[in-house]
């Protein structure tokens, strides 16, 4: 069985204002992509522990948890760029290596090893981030795997393999954000 949303379920007919999320942007790029690094971190987190409290409500196990992946994910990236955005002084250097690395998280952290203005992890730190975005990338290289369940098919099995390492999963995401959150928060 599908769910698709209703007829009535459009964005543009929201008829509440407390549904209606506004997103300012100051141009201080560092801060912007940080704030909303976190805004999809905690949007992420709390879909998982939705989730994780009722694992055994199948629309929500088949249907949030890769949102939920997506959304963690997005804020990786957007907390990568929110670091390159503080050590970059010109805004053609950010463009540039946007446009570059786009959304990949593994050459977007690569970029930021390699100016090496900062260095906020350990070794083991670095090296574990390092082989973590690889993964990452070898599993969503275009940043949009998990968004729609229909992008990713999953079998029984894979179903019970979800279910064993979603809190692992959590834990993982949590110490690559935890790790970020670090040098997000320096200067």
């Amino acid at each position: 069985m599908l769910l698709w949303p209703s007829e009535d379920m459009d964005f543009w007919k929201i008829e509440s204002d407390e549904d209606i999320v506004t997103v300012k942007w100051s141009h201080n790029y560092f801060e912007d992509y940080k704030i909303l690094s976190y805004q999809f971190f905690e949007c992420g987190n709390r879909t998982f522990d939705e989730v994780i409290e009722d694992v055994n409500d199948n629309i929500k196990s088949d249907m949030w948890f890769l949102p939920g992946i997506f959304l963690i994910r997005q804020s990786i990236e957007l907390g990568l760029k929110a670091l390159l955005c503080r050590i970059y002084n010109k805004n053609k250097d950010i463009q540039n290596t946007f446009e570059e690395c786009c959304h990949d998280v593994s050459k977007l952290f690569q970029k930021y090893i390699v100016i090496g203005e900062e260095n906020y992890l350990t070794n083991k730190e670095r090296e574990w981030l390092i082989n973590y975005l690889l993964s990452l990338e070898d599993v969503d290289s275009k940043s949009d795997m998990f968004r729609f369940k229909a992008n990713f098919w999953i079998t029984w099995v894979s179903q019970i393999i979800y279910y064993r390492h979603l809190l692992w999963l959590k834990s993982a995401l949590k110490k690559v954000f935890l790790m970020m959150k670090i040098s997000l928060m320096k200067l």
